[in-house]
Formats: structure tokens, sequence, C-alpha cells
């Protein structure tokens, strides 16, 4: 183990395959998947400024800013991700993969924990603050207090986990020098599950938390919303339930990645689900916003839609009156020249 990525063993190496650098077995659909991810979460971050900026005449809150950063930090790690899958061949097995890439593939590792570490936090941190702003009018002391624990325990898990991989190995290089067979320099990593394990289960408490709290504040306050307000905002924090399902999965290959040998494949894997809880935390971030959009245009067309009859029915109707207007004269000019064209006979004198 070096670190929280599984270091095989000279018996598991020797049983792997022969290797096949040329033409291995590749996942090359891993980068449609991120790319398509990504434009959706930067389309609903655009949906939700507009409706915030435009729709709403309002200016930009401190949750917005946590959301554009959790979006900055979403790109860096699509970035990331598709380097290493270009370059370093996490879209392979591992005895496919030349092993003089192997320091290079530990390092974006290194750097994919991170930027995942601090776009959760931000997405996270962008939701609490938004429950927080709707709620304002009608202040609860009580659900105040929880939003303030969460964002403070996701600092804390923050710098946890921050501070976790800066430390884990010393000197901070050998998180990926130590994959160089030739690096001769003296290192020392701890052993590193336990950090996976936190991670792993900490994201998803916290998304458990975070899909709670709106609910629970439905149920125990009068916010003057209809039923169909309260089901329409129940289904769209209940869209969280997908960014706990892929935290779950993430949770299970980041394990995995301390215990299989196949160490790229298995990176692979944890990038899949990464990317899908990220990119999902985004998305169901700006859901409500999105929501408002299709309000906005299904009232415009209805508006149309009402505006164009009264102008096909005004048309038909001066159309109607001219044309009995026309049959009118038509019939008056008619009986005018039989009028004028009736000549009574002379009568004969006797």
């Amino acid at each position: 183990m070096i670190a929280n990525i599984y270091f095989p063993t000279p018996a598991e190496v020797a049983a792997w395959p022969k290797p096949n650098y040329d033409d291995p077995v590749r996942r090359i659909w891993i980068i449609p998947y991120m790319i398509v991810f990504q434009l959706v979460a930067v389309a609903c971050v655009i949906a939700r400024l507009y409706v915030r900026l435009r729709l709403r005449k309002d200016t930009a809150g401190i949750d917005d800013v946590f959301l554009i950063l959790a979006l900055v930090f979403a790109l860096a790690l699509t970035a990331c991700g598709c380097l290493d899958l270009l370059k370093y061949g996490i879209d392979r097995h591992t005895w496919d993969v030349r092993p003089s890439v192997y320091p290079q593939a530990a390092m974006g590792t290194w750097i994919t924990f991170v930027i995942a570490l601090c776009s959760g936090c931000c997405v996270k941190t962008s939701v609490l603050l938004l429950y927080r702003r709707i709620v304002a009018p009608t202040y609860n002391r009580a659900f105040d207090i929880a939003i303030w624990v969460a964002i403070g325990a996701i600092v804390a898990f923050f710098f946890v986990v921050l501070l976790s991989l800066c430390f884990i190995c010393d000197p901070l290089w050998s998180y990926w020098m130590a994959w160089d067979f030739t690096w001769r320099q003296s290192w020392h990593c701890s052993d590193g599950q336990w950090l996976n394990y936190y991670i792993g289960i900490v994201s998803v408490l916290s998304d458990i938390y975070a899909i709670s709290l709106p609910l629970a504040l439905l149920e125990k306050t009068e916010l003057h919303m209809t039923w169909k307000q309260k089901w329409t905002t129940y289904f769209f924090f209940l869209l969280g339930i997908s960014v706990v399902a892929a935290g779950i999965g993430r949770t299970y290959w980041l394990v995995q990645l301390g215990r299989q040998p196949d160490t790229s494949w298995t990176g692979g894997n944890l990038l899949i689900w990464c990317v899908a809880e990220n990119q999902l935390s985004i998305i169901c971030a700006c859901a409500p916003s999105i929501r408002l959009i299709f309000v906005s245009v299904g009232r415009r067309s209805l508006s149309f839609t009402r505006q164009y009859r009264k102008k096909s029915h005004a048309s038909d109707g001066s159309t109607n009156n001219s044309q009995h207007g026309f049959l009118a004269l038509e019939s008056t000019k008619t009986v005018q020249t039989i009028h004028i064209g009736y000549q009574p006979e002379a009568t004969t004198q006797v």
C-alpha cells in the first residue's frame, strides 16, 4: 500500500496476463460520458444565473458564488480526467499500462482527489446557503443552526482530507514518485485505507443530511405553499437521492482502490462515479431554477396562443362583416337593376 492506493505484490504482478501496450482493452466511452455530464452542468448553472439575474432582477448571492466555484473545479476535474485517460492509461488494465507512466498516473490521482474535494465541498455549501436564503423571510432559528452546523462540518471535512492528502507521504511527492522503480530517495507513506473510508462515508452522510433538512422544514413549518408547490419541492429535493446513489458507488470504488491490484482499472471506475456524484450535485442545485424557466416559457407560450386566437377571431369577424356588407350591396344593386330594367307595356286606348 502506497498511501491510499494498493501496491501489487510481486506474486500478483507475476500472475498478470501478458501486457498489450499497442492495442489494449480500453473504455474510450468515459471521455464523452464526462463531457456530456459537464455540458449539462454548465447549462444548468447558466440557467440558474439567468433566473436570478434576468427573470427575478436580483443580484448574485454567496450561494451562487460557491456554485460557480464548484463548476470551475468540476471543469478542472473533467480536464484532469481526460488527461489521465488519454495519457496515463486509467481507461485500461494495469498490465497494459507502460510502467514509465505510473508516476504521472499516481500524480493525476492525487490531483483528482484534491479537485473533487474542492468541488464537492463548494457545491454542498452552495446548497445549504440556498436553503438559508429561501427560508430567510420566515426565519427559523433551529433550521438556521442546522445549516451552520452542516457548513461547519463540511469545512472541517475539507481540511481533514486536504491535510491528510498533503501529509500522508513524507515527502509529499513520494505519493507518486514511489511508483517510479528507479527512484532511490528515502520516503515513507502511511496506510491510507482509513482515508478512503472516511472520504466516502462522510460524503454520503453529508448528502443525506442536506436532503433531509428541507423535507423536515416543510413538515414542521408553514411556508405558505400550496400542496402542488410542496410536492414540486419534494420532487426536486428528492433528486438528491441520485447524488447519494452516486456517492455510494464512489465510496465502493474508493475502498477498492486500496484493495485491488488492478489499480488503473479501479481508478477508472472511481473516476466514473466521482464525476457522476460531482456533476449531479451541481445539476440538482440548479433544479428549482430550471423549473422556473419552464414555467416562464409555458406562460409565454400560453399568452401568445391566447393573443393569436383573439386576433384570429377578430379577423374572422371582420371578414364575415365585410362579406355580409358585400352581399347586401350586391342584393341592392340587383334590385335596382330589376327596377330600372323593367318597363311596363304601353296600354292601347280604345
